[in-house]
């Protein structure tokens, strides 16, 4: 397991899940800071440090979840117009293909074999 650590910080992360915790710390820390434009900063380097490859292999929903309401909360998605390939774009697609790759996998764990499967035959 690979342990990344965002510049500028002492947080560290190692999956979405922990990814989106050290985000809300940012977010509280901004939140009781005089200088919320170096917190600012600091997010800005979490932000730029997340992988895309572990938003597409992430099977927390709740996290992928988060990740857009923290993506809203420190005004990271572009505005209209300028949103064509810029970091929010690729990440906001691989989250939404993600979850719904997950719901279908629950949708499909949750049929039941069937009356014609081989493992009905006597």
């Amino acid at each position: 397991m690979t342990i990344y650590r965002t510049a500028g910080t002492r947080l560290e992360w190692h999956d979405l899940t922990s990814w989106v915790a050290c985000a809300w710390i940012l977010a509280r820390r901004r939140s009781i800071s005089h200088h919320p434009t170096a917190t600012d900063r600091q997010f800005a380097g979490h932000w730029r440090s997340l992988p895309i490859d572990m938003v597409k292999r992430s099977d927390d929903d709740q996290a992928l979840e988060e990740l857009a309401a923290v993506a809203a909360r420190f005004q990271v998605i572009p505005q209209r117009g300028h949103r064509a390939g810029s970091k929010w774009e690729s990440i906001n697609m691989a989250r939404k293909n993600r979850l719904f790759q997950l719901e279908r996998q629950r949708d499909r764990d949750a049929i039941g074999a069937g009356h014609n499967a081989r493992s009905n035959a006597p």
